[in-house]
């Protein structure tokens, strides 16, 4: 199985990640879509893959709506209790047949924080992603790495996942499976 690592934060760890035992690893362009000028300014870039974090499930929805021609990774963990969202996870469900765009969960903010936060961390993303296999909503499980300490291993990466409350099948297809339909 090829492994994926969609969303670096470093671009210079591109070459270690490989190493490491992912077949591709790439940076995407993050954009931070909290008002609709931004939404607009999004829409009229020209990066591929797009990484989308917003303050409101509203505006990533539209955003969902409106960038049909990119790569979306929507990272769902700025937006306030997204962990009970389920418009934000059906508005994903529901385009990802025709259209390139799965939520991004990232692993750094969990590599960083400790105790009473890494549980918490745990938790709510383990309630998001019973809600996403339940509507069928696509995800990806990324480094968002800026540090060689912060970049893992696919067989790593998996692990966390079933910390999450992914099987390993499940793990290993937002690692493997699912990054490659999408680029």
């Amino acid at each position: 199985m090829e492994f994926c690592d969609l969303n670096l934060a470093n671009p210079a760890l591109e070459k270690r990640a490989l190493e490491l035992g992912f077949s591709r690893a790439r940076p995407a362009a993050v954009f931070a879509v909290n008002s609709r000028p931004a939404l607009r300014a999004l829409r009229n870039s020209n990066s591929g893959t797009v990484a989308v974090e917003g303050s409101s499930g509203d505006l990533l929805k539209d955003c969902i709506r409106e960038c049909r021609d990119k790569i979306l990774l929507i990272n769902p963990h700025s937006v306030p209790r997204y962990f009970l969202d389920d418009g934000l996870v059906r508005s994903v469900a529901s385009a990802a047949p025709s259209q390139r765009v799965a939520f991004e969960i990232q692993l750094r903010p969990l590599l960083l924080s400790s105790f009473a936060q890494r549980a918490k961390i745990i938790s709510q993303t383990s309630e998001f992603l019973r809600r996403c296999l339940k509507l069928g909503a696509p995800f990806v499980l990324t480094s968002r790495a800026s540090s060689e300490w912060e970049l893992k291993s696919p067989r790593e990466v998996i692990a966390i996942g079933t910390l999450f409350g992914l099987n390993h099948g499940q793990a290993g297809m937002a690692v493997g499976r699912t990054p490659g339909i999408l680029s």
